[in-house]
Parts: structure tokens; C-alpha cells; sequence
């Protein structure tokens, strides 16, 4: 695959010249790697969110869905660090 400098309004603009089909691959395509970028942010949110947890004393895969919000209110408002 080369490397371009091609400015995103020019990638754009080739695109919408696109056949729809190919238009559609090229979408299903940016949105596979949209998803797998979300699920590796998330596996890392939790692990931070699980380090904080054990220590402070508690164990993030026992706490509820509630008891996970409550604690990541605090984190974002008492501005713990979740390195």
C-alpha cells in the first residue's frame, strides 16, 4: 500500500466518485477499524478502571452496573487517575 498526502476533502471527494458497492466496501471497511480501535480503548478503560478499583479496596468485576457508574462519577469528579 503506498502513503499519500492526499487531504482528507480530496479523499472525500474521490469516494463519493465511487460505485456504490465499492462506496459501501470502502465503509464497511473504515467502520471494522473504528470497532476494533473502540473495543481496544475499552479493554484499556477497564483495566485502568480495575487497578483503581483493587485499590481502593474493591473488586471492579464484582461491583453492579450502578456501583461501576457510582465509582466512575467519583473517579471523573474527585480527579483520581486511572494510569
Amino acid at each position: 500500500m503506498t502513503t499519500s498526502t492526499m487531504a482528507a476533502a480530496q479523499v472525500v471527494s474521490l469516494v463519493k466518485r465511487l460505485p456504490a458497492a465499492t462506496k459501501r466496501e470502502a465503509l464497511l471497511a473504515l467502520a471494522s477499524t473504528a470497532a476494533r480501535g473502540r473495543q481496544k480503548r475499552r479493554r484499556l478503560a477497564q483495566a485502568r478502571l480495575r487497578r483503581l478499583a483493587a485499590a481502593e479496596g474493591r473488586a471492579w468485576d464484582r461491583m453492579t452496573d450502578g456501583e461501576r457508574e457510582d465509582f466512575i462519577d467519583a473517579v471523573l469528579h474527585e480527579g483520581k487517575s486511572c494510569r
